[in-house]
């Protein structure tokens, strides 16, 4: 006895295309990468604005290499300065020691302009914002990845500033090194001794309070425990239940 097989119906053909998810309002997620990748793969999504996504995606992803360099470079900088302060604060002492004054340096010369965005890009956005046939899902996903290049694009901008400021602020501290060094040489070893003696004048009053009480200490003459010289009675010969011989 043979049993047929139902033919079981092929809906493949009346499967409707992917279509990609409305992102979370946050934007910020996992989601939010999941809708950008469903974006990228929905047949639906017109081929121009996949060009655009991926473009756009393309200079995001060096986003956190960009925040890294940012931190370094503010943290170099603070040390430049610091630096700086330190050498400015030992030119002013020498100075003093010789009694000379000389001009300080010209201003800086202003930064110069960085780049704008690409118009290209810029243009196709904005396209992309006003084309009616694009659903108002994509048109959000478009938006945020334009705000994320639009921050980008000033941390690039930051980071310029930033190095050229890195090289003025090096370049100011080795000139200051080769004026401590010039200012030494043109010292006497008594001036130059004499210019960090001020120098370090400029101790706190409770540390001086405590290197002089324990300098003043150093230097007392140690008082010797009293001496006794010993008695002709302490010489004595012993006697008889301690009798003297008077007695």
């Amino acid at each position: 006895m043979t049993h047929r097989l139902k033919s079981v119906p092929n809906n493949k053909k009346d499967r409707p295309s992917r279509r990609s998810p409305v992102p979370s309002t946050s934007a910020s997620g996992p989601s939010f990468e999941q809708a950008i990748d469903l974006l990228i793969n929905d047949d639906q999504v017109p081929a121009h604005l996949k060009t655009i996504v991926r473009h756009v995606v393309e200079k995001l992803s060096g986003m956190e290499l960009l925040i890294k360099k940012n931190s370094e470079l503010e943290n170099r900088l603070k040390e430049e300065m610091a630096e700086q302060k330190r050498l400015k604060s030992e030119i002013e002492s020498l100075k003093r020691a010789l009694s000379s004054n000389k001009d300080r340096p010209g201003k800086r010369s202003p930064l110069p302009p960085t780049s704008a965005r690409e118009p290209s890009l810029d243009q196709a956005i904005h396209l992309l914002a006003k084309d009616d046939q694009i659903p108002p899902h994509l048109k959000a996903i478009v938006k945020h990845l334009a705000e994320k290049l639009s921050s980008m694009e000033l941390l690039t901008k930051k980071n310029f500033e930033l190095e050229d400021r890195l090289k003025e602020e090096t370049a100011e501290n080795k000139r200051l090194k080769d004026e401590v060094e010039s200012l030494k040489q043109a010292m006497s070893g008594s001036e130059l001794l004499l210019a960090m003696t001020h120098r370090s004048r400029s101790v706190p009053a409770h540390k001086k309070k405590y290197s002089s009480d324990v300098t003043s200490e150093t230097h007392k003459t140690p008082r010797n425990p009293r001496r006794f010289k010993k008695s002709t009675l302490d010489n004595r010969p012993e006697w008889n239940n301690g009798e003297s011989p008077d007695q």
